[in-house]
């Protein structure tokens, strides 16, 4: 696994819970902290000496970047991963807020609640809260929600893990971190961006699980792509690294169609049928989710999910698919 020496935490199953069922899953569930990965990449990569933080891109060009409007930085070839621009997207967002807490008393958890939806529903959104047990005595508390839009007020978070902590008898001691995030989450399959001859990667260029949000597997990816071009031609510049990060985008946009589809069935119907959804495709066998995760589902994998008595038929689901 190329990502092994980047993991932090690993468990050997994971579980979710829903008003009608609690259900383990036997599938492998990691963690890389940003901390750990920091501190190994510039091990690694021995970069130390060329970070450059708090500072603000004022222009960038295939080959060179201006930082704070003074110091121009040249390159063979600069790569955009800044993020998402705000006029770029149009859909819904998974919200997070996600706090580690040292417990003053053992959880008694020893896999994670990746969903936890027995939390109250609201009619906008669909709201879960994850968890996972770092040590014994410290956990990783999340609250996520998938809602139109694209910030929540961080206090309503903060009280929603607090409550969800008591709720559990877990006795919080004291924070160690917090992190926040809003990932887009696309009801269309989005059109190829237009790059200007600038390479971007993450979520500059939606290369993410359209469903799940997920970014880090399609990262190796692309980066696996790029090490072996470089090693097989013994060239790397802007020209060629743009053609090959754009035919890999376009190949990725193509087998996100289908998770396109399924967040225009899930999203755009009621609060209620987002539990009932959500609830039906974790009754699924264990192989089909982690090929749901893993954004390698085949095509019997696909038939399946919407056999038996899925919340949604296949007319909706036709209709969605012929509306992406």
């Amino acid at each position: 696994m190329l990502i092994k020496p980047l993991i932090t935490y690993s468990w050997p199953s994971y579980q979710v819970k829903f008003p009608k069922f609690n259900r383990k899953i036997f599938s492998g569930y990691y963690s890389i902290c940003s901390k750990h990965l920091n501190s190994y990449l510039i091990r690694a990569l021995g970069i130390n000496n060329f970070l450059f933080n708090n500072k603000t891109v004022e222009i960038i060009t295939p080959t060179s970047i201006r930082i704070n409007n003074k110091k121009i930085i040249n390159a063979n070839c600069i790569i955009d991963g800044r993020g998402l621009k705000n006029s770029q997207f149009d859909g819904i967002y998974q919200i997070f807020l996600g706090q580690q807490w040292n417990l003053s008393s053992p959880h008694g958890l020893d896999i994670p609640i990746i969903m936890d939806a027995t939390v109250n529903q609201k009619n906008d959104e669909y709201h879960f809260i994850y968890t996972l047990p770092l040590t014994p005595n410290s956990l990783m508390i999340e609250d996520t929600r998938y809602t139109k839009k694209p910030f929540l007020k961080i206090d309503m978070l903060k009280k929603s893990i607090k409550d969800y902590a008591i709720k559990n008898r877990w006795k919080l001691k004291n924070i160690e971190r917090e992190e926040i995030g809003s990932i887009p989450i696309a009801l269309k399959n989005e059109k190829i961006i237009k790059f200007k001859k600038t390479i971007c990667v993450g979520l500059r260029a939606n290369l993410l699980h359209a469903t799940t949000g997920y970014s880090l597997p399609i990262a190796i990816q692309l980066a696996e792509n790029i090490a072996k071009y470089s090693i097989t031609t013994n060239q790397i510049n802007s020209t060629v690294l743009f053609k090959l990060v754009k035919k890999f985008i376009i190949n990725h946009q193509k087998k996100q169609r289908f998770f396109c589809m399924l967040n225009r069935l899930f999203f755009l119907s009621n609060s209620r049928c987002h539990l009932d959804i959500m609830q039906y495709f974790y009754t699924l066998p264990d192989k089909i989710i982690r090929n749901f995760y893993a954004n390698k589902l085949s095509f019997f994998d696909k038939i399946r999910i919407f056999s038996g008595k899925p919340p949604i038929s296949l007319f909706q689901a036709l209709y969605a698919f012929l509306n992406l």
